[in-house]
């Protein structure tokens, strides 16, 4: 008879906790984001974080300053990315055009390093924040660090290029007017020609800054310096790398300005 009652018992357990096991939403078991967002990378202080690392690690010489974390492109539908209070209730949103975040509400801090959480999430179009699922958390670890971190450089410009508008450290863009080739005899009505253009072979030379180097040297000659063209600058700390991409626009120029 007791044997019978502890059976009923356990089974009465075990449906119990089968129906709490059911009732929890399918939203709350991990899993990775989609692939079919293609986050790879997203930047922290300027610095290329690569998610898919096992820990992605950002060096900075203060772990008590606010960094700020953007996103190279929006995410398509009603997908965001969330930085994770550690309070494990409030969010803020991350987007292209960055968030500062706030140490005493972001980081988890031991002894010199500090980490925060970012996570996708699906929103669903709609108000209801019941409805929202949220994926996988990614931590992301600041090292503090002696050496310089920064990734800044300068730049003069060489063949090709007719004047360097502007270098935005932050942002991590080089503006460049170029010389347009329109081909051997100069003529304004030739239409212009993207196969043209890359044989002028534009130039620039880069520096990197409180020992920031190009491709491990402290002064870099970038080839093909057109628009969209991208160089990667690496702090001299070694541990942060930064992708610079050239925005440029042209004007009409002889074909010895090739020289």
């Amino acid at each position: 008879m007791k044997k019978s009652k502890f059976l009923k018992k356990s089974l009465a357990m075990l449906l119990a906790l089968m129906l709490v096991v059911a009732m929890i939403p399918l939203s709350a078991a991990a899993e990775k984001a989609p692939s079919s967002l293609d986050l790879r990378y997203i930047t922290v202080n300027g610095n290329t974080v690569d998610l898919t690392e096992s820990s992605p690690t950002v060096q900075v010489n203060d772990l008590t300053k606010a960094y700020t974390v953007k996103l190279a492109a929006e995410l398509s539908g009603n997908y965001e990315l969330w930085a994770l209070n550690k309070d494990g209730i409030s969010h803020e949103e991350v987007t292209t055009e960055g968030l500062p975040l706030t140490p005493s509400m972001y980081y988890t801090v031991d002894g010199d390093t500090a980490t925060f959480k970012l996570a996708v999430v699906d929103t669903k179009g709609d108000n209801m924040s019941s409805n929202d699922k949220q994926y996988d958390a990614w931590t992301i670890t600041l090292e503090k660090v002696t050496a310089a971190v920064t990734t800044n450089v300068e730049v003069t410009k060489g063949a090709g290029v007719a004047k360097v508008d502007k270098v935005d450290n932050e942002n991590k863009i080089v503006y460049l007017t170029l010389a347009r080739h329109t081909g051997e005899d100069y003529d304004p009505a030739n239409a212009w020609d993207q196969n043209t253009q890359d044989s002028m072979d534009a130039k620039i030379t880069v520096t990197g800054l409180e020992g920031a180097t190009i491709n491990g040297a402290a002064t870099y000659t970038v080839t093909n310096a057109d628009d969209g063209a991208t160089f990667q600058v690496t702090s001299a700390s070694k541990g942060n790398t930064s992708t610079f991409t050239i925005v440029a626009e042209y004007e009409d120029a002889l074909e010895s300005l090739r020289a």
